[in-house]
């Protein structure tokens, strides 16, 4: 331990380990300058690797500054370099200012290798703004980030849309991000992004991507947000378009609510290049839903293929309305619930042959009861109406009402436990 002047050192860790063949020597020396309020810590293991002679130094030092209530600090550097020169650093940083609630994040990175092409990414962002974007100050911009890369290349996590960046050669890029809300954020929160990564051919083969994700009705505005989408496309020989938009869970004092299908999002997908187009709204494992002051709900996905040697589509959609009613009168307690509900499926091919089909259900469900001391009623009807289409061959508009007798009924008029009535309309009109 020394000491002097407001300004100390120690060594507080010492260790010798093997990795990977080599034999590593690390040392942690930790300096302290300043006073209690106001103290600049810096700890930087320093890393020796070795196998046979010193081939390596590797060197690490973190800095946390804080002046209560004025400002803090958090940095992060890395140095490596080794025998062969090669040599790679990386500095991070987050500073905060308290009584602004502003806060700024940097980053840089830095890699020469000898016999290999160099790297280098950095990037900034700055958050807790209110800039108004207009007179009334109805909208603000809340943050702005950006930043350069060069010799690498980004890509793009498919399920929350984060960016990762790995080397490789003739690449660059630059990006920029912006935040904005309106003036109370609790309403509506927006972060947008647009990056553009281009080779040594210039926009031959770039690639541009916009990515936004949006809170509504939510103060804290982070983690998973209800809504977010990417947009990618690429010019050249094998340009495309892919937008891809995903839905959360959204719920609003109880008037309407977008559910998730467990924790997967829902998704919009478009993908359009030179074979031709498709399309998916929400899939048949994932359907799109959402429900509407607890009674009314309703869900549906749909694809599309519109392609040189295909055209097609196939859809599914269900909607319900439930209903409820109980009330006790005097020593009787009478209640009744019933369901309406819409269900249907279908699919239509164009090319390369005509063919169409669908089939739904219309569906009623009655369920009554009374309760009196010493006896009980109970009322429970369910009616089902068919509809089936289809087309060139066989030709075929089906209608028909499929009705489920109740247990007392089968056995004291025997019964089946549904009856089926219904006719193909069609064949009716062809034969008159």
């Amino acid at each position: 331990m020394w000491d002097f002047n407001n300004l100390s050192a120690e060594v507080r860790e010492g260790k010798v380990y093997t990795k990977d063949g080599k034999i590593y020597l690390e040392v942690t020396p930790v300096f302290i300058i300043g006073e209690d309020w106001m103290s600049f810590p810096l700890s930087s293991p320093i890393k020796f690797s070795s196998d046979g002679e010193v081939s390596g130094v590797e060197g690490q030092a973190n800095v946390d500054l804080n002046i209560e209530k004025v400002v803090s600090f958090k940095g992060t550097g890395t140095l490596y370099f080794d025998t062969d020169y090669n040599f790679k650093v990386e500095l991070s940083g987050k500073m905060k200012l308290i009584k602004k609630k502003l806060k700024v994040d940097g980053y840089f990175l830095f890699h020469h290798r000898t016999h290999e092409f160099d790297y280098w990414r950095i990037s900034g962002s700055v958050t807790g703004l209110k800039v108004p974007l207009d007179s009334q100050g109805t909208v603000l911009a809340r943050e702005f980030s950006g930043g350069f890369f060069y010799n690498m290349k980004v890509e793009v996590n498919d399920k929350d849309f984060s960016l990762t960046y790995s080397p490789e050669d003739n690449k660059i890029g630059v990006y920029g991000g912006i935040g904005i809300s309106t003036a109370d954020n609790y309403i509506t929160y927006v972060k947008g992004s647009l990056s553009l990564e281009l080779n040594d051919l210039g926009l031959e083969g770039g690639i541009a991507r916009i990515i936004g994700k949006a809170w509504l009705f939510d103060k804290k505005h982070s983690g998973d947000p209800p809504f977010r989408a990417l947009i990618e496309g690429s010019l050249g020989d094998n340009s495309y378009l892919y937008i891809k938009i995903q839905g959360g869970k959204i719920k609003l004092k109880r008037i309407v609510e977008i559910p998730k299908g467990g924790t997967e999002y829902r998704d919009i997908v478009l993908y359009v290049d030179k074979n031709g187009l498709t399309m998916d709204v929400g899939t048949s494992s994932s359907p799109w839903s959402a429900k509407v002051f607890s009674i009314l709900s309703g869900s549906a996905y749909f694809h599309l293929d519109l392609l040189s040697q295909n055209v097609k589509s196939n859809w599914f959609y269900s909607a319900s309305l439930n209903l409820s009613k109980s009330e006790k009168i005097k020593a009787c307690k009478f209640s009744f619930r019933g369901n309406l509900r819409l269900t249907g499926r279908g699919n239509i091919q164009i090319v390369p042959n005509l063919f169409y089909y669908e089939h739904g259900f219309l569906s009623f469900y009655l369920k009554g009861e009374a309760k009196c001391p010493g006896f009980k009623i109970l009322v429970e009807p369910r009616v089902v109406a068919e509809k089936e289409i289809s087309a060139p061959e066989p030709w075929k508009f089906y209608l028909g009402i499929n009705y489920d007798v109740p247990e007392e009924l089968e056995k004291w008029f025997f019964l089946p436990d549904k009856i089926k009535i219904g006719v193909d309309v069609l064949k009716l009109f062809n034969e008159v």
